[in-house]
């Protein structure tokens, strides 16, 4: 039988071990430049470099596929749970981990499986607001990016449906669980769920609602200097509101505050449970991490008078 537990992990694994790669590889770097990074790709790939679909770009404007398939894909993990129990193909899934039998087996099926929605409904807010600002907020003019980096985030945001499906317990059990709980009534069943938060939960939600919220704020003092939604603007300026004050790349550090809260929800203590999370944040890092370092640099480079004290990614470390 397939441990599609140990499958996710290594996805997201390979994922952080080709990030690193590429950091060590300059030949490699226009997989990761898009947008105002993008145009000196160029200059990294040497004429004649075997790799040539690396050098096959899209438009960055197709970022709202990431979030689109994600939306969709988790939908469906949603309908099948709540609808049919798990029966159409959640069940079939989660039989072929290793991590949701072991859970299955657990007398905390309701408690599992409560950070495993929460996490659920967390990555569905965090796709849909970003979904909503590729559309509405951004203003990506003729910006690019490698079809290989779009690859990258596609998958990224189907293996994270995919890790809170194998990371959990039989989320059919769940409803069951709830049900055998309460007397019945919509509002039992709801009491039974909320008596399962615990305050490690509560201290995930906050975590991801700052980050959420100063994301937000990142992206849309970003677009007001470039200009409205749907122009071709090129123009670029010294980002000075929020968190831009500290950091060059506010909206990267703020997604880390998001996953972090994922690792807060999913990573189970005991039970062998949760470890895919902490594996996708260090992914989630490294990248961060690479892309910051080349975006100061890219400041530093088209403006004087850069701030020379904020840092690349973590206010007041790096």
């Amino acid at each position: 039988m397939v441990e599609l537990c140990n499958a996710e992990r290594l996805g997201w694994a390979v994922l952080t071990i080709l990030t690193a790669f590429v950091a060590a590889t300059p030949r490699l770097y226009s997989i990761f430049l898009h947008g105002k990074l993008r145009p000196g790709a160029s200059t990294t790939s040497e004429a004649g470099f075997p790799l040539r679909w690396l050098k096959v770009e899209v438009p960055k404007r197709l970022f709202s596929h990431f979030y689109f398939f994600c939306l969709v894909s988790s939908a469906l993990v949603f309908i099948d749970t709540i609808l049919y129990g798990g029966s159409l193909f959640v069940g079939s899934v989660q039989g072929k981990s290793v991590c949701s039998r072991v859970a299955g087996r657990s007398d905390q099926v309701l408690e599992l499986g409560v950070e495993s929605l929460l996490c659920l409904l967390l990555l569905n807010l965090h796709a849909a607001r970003r979904l909503w600002e590729c559309v509405m907020v951004s203003s990506w003019g003729s910006s690019r990016m490698s079809l290989a980096g779009y690859a990258a985030g596609v998958v990224h945001y189907q293996l994270m449906v995919f890790t809170v499906l194998v990371e959990a317990p039989p989320l059919g059990l769940l409803a069951e669980e709830a049900w055998s709980r309460s007397s019945g009534g919509a509002s039992d069943i709801v009491l039974a769920l909320a008596t399962s938060v615990k305050l490690r939960h509560a201290v995930a939600m906050g975590l991801f609602i700052i980050g959420f919220v100063r994301q937000h704020e990142a992206i849309r003092h970003l677009a007001s200097l470039k200009g409205n939604v749907g122009t071709k603007a090129t123009k670029y300026a010294i980002p000075t509101a929020g968190w831009f004050r500290y950091v060059s790349c506010p909206h990267y550090f703020a997604e880390l505050l998001v996953y972090g809260s994922f690792v807060l929800l999913g990573s189970f203590k005991g039970r062998g449970l949760g470890q895919g999370y902490l594996v996708a944040f260090a992914w989630v890092f490294a990248n961060q991490a690479l892309v910051a370092g080349w975006v100061q640099a890219w400041y530093q480079q088209k403006f004087e008078d850069y701030p020379r004290d904020r840092r690349r990614l973590i206010p007041g470390v790096w």
